[in-house]
């Protein structure tokens, strides 16, 4: 057996197991043989009738069976034993060829592998000791990793990448639960354990690593057979398979597999990347809906376009899913500068331009992190981009690190209070000053418990992203109905009016949840007003959104839209809604008697006059916005001036201030 220092061919040489490259070159074989092979005695050219018969028999067989073969299999009798050799193609003229008296035990697992390889099989083996040190390494071994001489303290995770250590070593550690062979004769039968090794330096390599563990038969010491195919770079059919693996098929950018498998095996320590861009296209379902999915995978494609120039060399950039990106920067990456100077790029389609514009959330690496925490904070800078509409890129702060655990702690109270069933409604009136009645009232979602003094768009922003929005809504409504039945005796012919936020409208229950709501509590439908926030369309497909709609105002409901102003809802789109009303945001609403800031209020009072019947003013505080507004038609309103949201009972107890005009 082998001792520390020793080549691997001293193990071959044990159990008379030698190799050699055989080559045909027009009418000459020439052999390349280790220097192990000549001090065993086997020489060439040949220097004993031994040696002439057994080059003559390796000649003849590869000459006429080079063709015809992809691996040969043939005894050679010589004066004092039978040896069997095997020949496996490597080329159109050349050979890799395996002979000894144990050839079979070796040629499969590991001897075709463990032995210096060819160069197309890109297989490279190490023999590895106790306490993973080196005790051997192939020819292929060094060629792919460097020449890295072994002796008593070289571990063997030190002769790799940097980022591959830490894999390395959890491989090792795997190892020595495995139960192996006495000795390494038997390694063939061995249990093997599989992994897969990435590293990025220079560039990304994946590597199939194949461990067995045997022991030495005199000293009983564990070492491990480790043999390791590169996957990148290998014969086409690999190639190929590989890409299916790690390459999305559209972009060509790595994929979300690729990422993990790189974040995996990434230790902060040792890594190129210091920080995570997280990016995605700016309202990209609606390209799909407005131009079809050919234009939106042109987008795509466009955009990991953009996002690879920008990368600098040993950057990653990542197709995750859908429209979402990531890039792994190094130090001193440009991407997310380059990204805040322009975000918005032109796809052409035919003969039309289309603006594709990317959002995106930047997170430098902190001390100790992993790639994936890093990401998360990435993707959470981009939550806040795409919810401050007008930001381009957003980098991570401490500021972000705290709303994002104090929404936590938001979405935490929310869960207990529902699970508690700690709602509770109040109602605020909706008043038409010119008649001095009360014909509307909002219910207006409360929570005890942790939850009590959330705004309900806290409440509802919380619910959504727990999925409790179903669950929630239908508690609500139904207090909300019930409590403003009792409400309407005290205020006959109000209405009753509940929210609707986009992402429960999104889910497609919204409005069967509100009907079933209302019809459990006797309440007809034509008293029943759904509320949406104006910015209703952002993330929704118009068809789903009009057809929704119009199946509510089929069915009875009224269809309001709410906080005007607010949102990016466009005109078109408020066209095509069958609306009872539209809500003016308090916004828009002067605080001062300014002749051109009232003009602007009665300039888009008269343009929203041509979509519906009804304007409602809300945030009303003043008596002087309540008679302005009057001045200028909008008699209904709805704000501070004439109550503050309150339970029923207070309603039933107490009058609505409605000041005189």
């Amino acid at each position: 057996m082998a001792s520390p220092g020793q080549p691997v061919e001293t193990l071959l040489q044990a159990t008379e197991v030698y190799l050699a490259t055989v080559l045909l070159v027009e009418d000459t074989l020439q052999v390349r043989l280790p220097d192990y092979v000549s001090r065993c005695g086997f020489a060439f050219p040949a220097a004993s009738v031994n040696e002439v018969m057994f080059w003559a028999a390796v000649e003849g067989e590869t000459r006429s069976r080079r063709r015809s073969a992809a691996l040969i299999r043939f005894p050679v009798a010589l004066l004092d034993r039978v040896v069997t050799v095997r020949l496996r193609s490597t080329g159109a003229d050349s050979w890799a060829m395996l002979w000894g008296p144990l050839i079979d035990v070796w040629v499969d697992e590991p001897g075709r592998e463990l032995l210096p390889a060819p160069g197309s099989q890109r297989i490279a083996a190490a023999l590895v000791g106790p306490d993973g040190v080196l005790l051997a390494s192939s020819e292929q071994y060094r060629a792919i990793f460097g020449e890295a001489t072994p002796d008593s303290t070289l571990r063997w995770p030190a002769t790799l990448p940097p980022d591959m250590a830490a894999a390395a070593e959890k491989l090792l550690i795997d190892l020595a639960d495995v139960t192996g062979p006495t000795d390494l004769t038997g390694i063939a039968a061995a249990p093997a354990v599989e992994r897969t090794l990435v590293t990025v330096h220079p560039r990304p390599r994946w590597f199939r690593v194949h461990g067995r563990r045997a022991v030495q038969g005199g000293t009983r010491a564990p070492v491990r057979v480790l043999q390791l195919q590169e996957l990148t770079g290998a014969e086409p059919e690999q190639q190929s398979l590989l890409a299916q693996i790690i390459r999305e098929p559209l972009t060509g950018l790595y994929n979300r597999r690729a990422f993990f498998d790189i974040a995996e095996l990434d230790v902060a320590q040792t890594s190129p990347f210091t920080g995570v861009v997280f990016a995605d296209i700016r309202r990209f379902r609606r390209t799909n809906d407005l131009w079809g999915q050919f234009a939106g995978d042109r987008c795509l494609i466009a955009v990991a376009d953009w996002l690879s120039s920008l990368a600098r060399p040993g950057e990653l950039v990542i197709r995750l899913s859908g429209d979402e990106f990531l890039v792994l920067c190094t130090a001193g990456s440009r991407v997310a500068a380059r990204l805040r100077q322009s975000s918005d790029r032109s796809v052409m389609i035919g003969d039309r331009s289309i603006s594709v514009s990317v959002q995106a959330g930047w997170a430098p690496r902190q001390p100790g992190d992993s790639l994936l925490s890093t990401a998360a904070r990435a993707e959470r800078a981009l939550g806040l981009a795409k919810r401050e509409t007008w930001r381009t890129v957003v980098g991570w702060t401490a500021e972000i690190s705290h709303a994002a655990d104090a929404a936590a702690g938001v979405e935490e109270a929310v869960q207990q209070a529902v699970a508690a069933r700690q709602e509770a409604v109040h109602f605020q009136p909706v008043v038409d000053v010119a008649t001095r009645r009360v014909i509307g009232l909002e219910a207006l979602v409360r929570l005890g418990g942790g939850a009590a003094g959330l705004s309900p768009d806290q409440v509802i922003a919380a619910s959504h992203r727990l999925g409790l929005t179903p669950q929630f809504a239908t508690l609500v409504y139904d207090r909300a109905f019930a409590e403003g039945k009792r409400l309407r005796e005290r205020f006959p012919g109000a209405y009753i009016g509940v929210n609707v936020s986009r992402e429960f409208l999104g889910t497609g229950l919204a409005i069967d949840i509100v009907l079933g709501c209302a019809r459990r509590a006797g309440l007809p439908l034509g008293e029943v007003v759904v509320e949406l926030t104006e910015d209703v369309a952002g993330g929704l497909s118009a068809e789903l959104l009009v057809s929704e709609m119009r199946r509510g105002d089929e069915l009875g409901l009224r269809i309001v839209i709410d906080d005007f102003g607010r949102g990016e809802t466009s005109l078109s789109m408020l066209r095509s809604l069958p609306l009872s009303a539209i809500k003016l945001d308090r916004s828009l609403l002067p605080l001062a008697d300014d002749p051109k800031a009232w003009r602007f209020v009665a300039g888009t009072a008269s343009l929203l006059r041509t979509l519906t019947g009804r304007l409602i003013a809300e945030g009303v505080e003043t008596e002087l916005q309540c008679r302005r507004l009057h001045e200028n038609g909008i008699d209904v309103q709805q704000g501070y001036l004439f109550g503050q949201p309150r339970p029923v009972q207070y309603w039933l107890e107490n009058e609505v201030p409605i000041p005189l005009l």
